[in-house]
């Protein structure tokens, strides 16, 4: 009888980068995911790419996001110990996935038909294998890719054995920073508690773009420009460099800035619904949140349009969000050190 497996997996509430949009639909499905997922993602940073070539938003973490979340348990190899234990990569893989483990591995666009290079250059991205069909001899895989619509969104979609291992095998060395592949397997034994001396340290870090945790270094580390609030600057200037055509136009930024928020509302709605902060709180940064879809909607215009003016509007916006989140996470950063839960719930 030919097998079908495929593990389970959540829409992530986020989508900003690959590597975090895997852990964030393995994590929630614990229930008690909340808390952890609400206690980390406050910090956001300015890099060097991986490539060395371009510049990122992101988000910090003590270690990598998957060595962060408590759900995922990880354990390490690479093709070569595979090849001599197992013979072939797609026996490991299958047999990987029956016993429940997740396979995070970086893989050449070149060779797989969803991928927007694909038969066009070799370019790496890091992909989360969840399933195969043996009938029809596909893996199940979870990344960004094309859509239907031609919109390059994250989600799931199908490769062919031969596909997947082409694009495992062929990938240059100096393309695969990972320098192997990543098991990660669901724990269920594990609680989190909303961890609120970190919410308030973390705050204060975004607030004063600094980062205060001794980091360890991972194969992610890449120099950081900038900190917290101090990468508005950035944004800002970028738009400037768009308006003089001056540098190269990378809309991402914006992407995650706009993850950022909504994930911060959903932030300030649950420390004020566990008592630590006023009702006033959430509901004054759903304008911030409001304001990034603006900016999101008038870059695309632009994109269309190229209409200059509307980076003037972009530029303003970015300037009120940041003054505005300024304001609103001191207030909240203020709630949380002199409020009780009686005197919010009072």
């Amino acid at each position: 009888m030919k097998m079908h497996v495929s593990l389970p997996v959540e829409p992530p509430i986020i989508t900003s980068w690959s590597n975090q949009s895997h852990v964030f639909s393995i994590a929630q499905r614990h229930p008690g995911c909340k808390p952890w997922i609400y206690s980390h993602y406050i910090q956001t940073e300015l890099i060097t790419g991986l490539s060395g070539k371009d510049t990122l938003l992101n988000y910090s973490h003590i270690t990598t996001p998957q060595e962060d979340c408590p759900w995922i348990e990880i354990s390490r190899t690479n093709v070569q110990q595979i090849q001599e234990s197992e013979g072939d990569l797609v026996s490991f893989f299958k047999e990987s996935l029956l016993n429940g483990y997740y396979i995070y591995a970086f893989v050449d666009m070149y060779y797989i038909p969803a991928y927007p290079f694909y038969q066009l250059r070799h370019a790496q991205h890091d992909s989360l294998l969840l399933g195969f069909n043996e009938e029809q001899e596909r893996f199940y895989m979870a990344d960004f890719h094309k859509h239907a619509d031609g919109a390059n969104r994250y989600g799931i979609f199908e490769v062919s054995y031969a596909q997947l291992t082409d694009s495992i095998l062929h990938l240059k060395e100096e393309l695969n920073p990972l320098k192997g592949i990543e098991l990660f397997r669901y724990r269920t034994d594990v609680s989190y508690a909303f961890d609120t001396e970190r919410v308030k340290q973390s705050l204060s870090d975004y607030l004063e773009s600094t980062y205060t945790p001794r980091r360890e270094p991972t194969w992610l580390s890449t120099p950081v420009l900038a900190y917290g609030i101090a990468c508005y600057d950035h944004l800002i200037q970028h738009i400037e460099e768009i308006r003089t055509d001056s540098g190269i136009r990378d809309f991402r930024f914006f992407h995650v800035m706009g993850d950022h928020k909504l994930l911060m509302v959903q932030r300030l709605q649950y420390m004020h619904e566990i008592g630590l902060i006023r009702a006033e709180r959430a509901e004054a940064y759903e304008e911030i949140l409001q304001d990034a879809s603006i900016l999101r909607n008038l870059l695309l215009k632009f994109g269309l349009t190229e209409n200059i003016r509307l980076l003037d509007r972009i530029s303003l916006l970015l300037r009120k969000i940041a003054e505005c989140e300024k304001n609103i996470l001191g207030e909240v950063l203020e709630d949380l050190k002199t409020l009780t839960p009686a005197s919010v719930q009072a």
